[in-house]
């Protein structure tokens, strides 16, 4: 019996901990190449140059990704 609530004990916690990732994984977005980034309801700016720090001039919701060609077939 003991044996049986071990295991039953080990299986829920694993059970909610891949429930609790998952969910943490998928409420969070990012995509790449013209993607959105989005973390809750944080308002993630990104740096125009890197040299010149956190002024307001220096951040954007968006920035042009790499373009890469003769990539494949």
């Amino acid at each position: 019996m003991k044996k049986f609530a071990y295991v039953y004990g080990l299986l829920m916690l694993v059970v909610i901990t891949t429930v609790g990732v998952t969910y943490a994984a998928f409420t969070d977005k990012a995509s790449v190449l013209g993607a959105t980034f989005s973390a809750g309801s944080a308002d993630i700016k990104l740096l125009l140059d890197i040299t010149k720090g956190v002024e307001t001039s220096n951040l954007a919701e968006d920035l042009q990704g790499p373009t890469f060609s003769g990539i494949g077939c």
